[in-house]
């Protein structure tokens, strides 16, 4: 038997005591698919820990994102002709509106319109069919994980940049019994990407456990707000994809960017 200086065997009693408190328990009840929404790679949104950084300081920011690389600030939509505008107006475009009976497609756009742009002065217009010149967020259906293949403004005009599944024959087939509210919470949680929200689970302040099991896309250089464990970008949220609704932190954030209503 190896016997340890007191003041050794003290400070290692100590570390292991740390280290049980950090592991937190993981809910095993927590409702979701058979699979998450498969984002790609490219997405993260994310500065110090816990700070809040007014929106004003984003036009000061230069740095350029690389495909599949960190997400950064540049990634924020910023366009021209929003100078003076009440509406800071983003296109949006289906690809193969022909996939999808029209209700299904206003049932997206209202999603949209009844979240990220009620809470802030964005405004999704078009939502015609695709053309050549499409600027803007193009839609393609697909029976696969819903996902972006960049995050924020890198997406204008890139080629079934966004993917929305609205059959779930091969991808989370439970979703078929919910269908209208899967295809309303998945469409919130993925326009979040398009306008430059990654996934909360991501950040260095999310629960070890957390990052741990549900690590997905890259990380990012900007935190807009303390962790937010009732994020609709949170996989470890406890109702999936927070029930297509927006957490009063992703509220904060998304005016923080994009400004409030009056």
């Amino acid at each position: 038997m190896l016997l340890l200086p007191r003041t050794l065997a003290y400070s290692s009693l100590l570390l292991a005591l740390a280290l049980l408190s950090s592991c937190g328990s993981r809910d095993s009840t927590s409702p979701e698919p058979e699979t998450q929404n498969g984002d790609a790679a490219a997405e993260r949104v994310a500065t110090p820990a816990g700070s809040a950084t007014p929106a004003s300081t984003l036009e000061k920011s230069s740095v350029v994102l690389l495909p599949y690389g960190s997400v950064q600030r540049a990634s924020i939509w910023n366009l021209a002709e929003w100078k003076d505008k009440a509406d800071k107006e983003i296109d949006v475009c289906w690809e193969n509106p022909e996939a999808a009976a029209l209700p299904i497609r206003e049932l997206v756009q209202r999603s949209v319109a009844e979240t990220w742009a009620t809470y802030s002065k964005l405004g999704f217009v078009g939502w015609e069919s695709c053309s050549a010149t499409s600027r803007g967020i193009r839609i393609f259906v697909a029976d696969e994980g819903p996902h972006v293949k960049a995050l924020g403004k890198y997406l204008a005009n890139y080629p079934k940049g966004m993917v929305l599944n609205f059959d779930f024959g091969k991808w989370s087939p439970s979703c078929q019994s919910t269908r209208e509210f899967c295809i309303w919470a998945v469409a919130v949680h993925e326009f979040g990407h398009a306008i430059g929200f990654a996934h909360e689970q991501n950040r260095a302040d999310a629960p070890w456990e957390c990052s741990r099991d549900h690590h997905q896309g890259t990380d990012g250089d900007w935190n807009l707000t303390l962790y937010d464990p009732e994020s609709i970008m949170n996989y470890c949220n406890t109702e999936w994809n927070n029930a297509g609704k927006l957490s009063a932190r992703d509220i904060q954030a998304v005016q923080l960017i994009y400004d409030a209503r009056a």
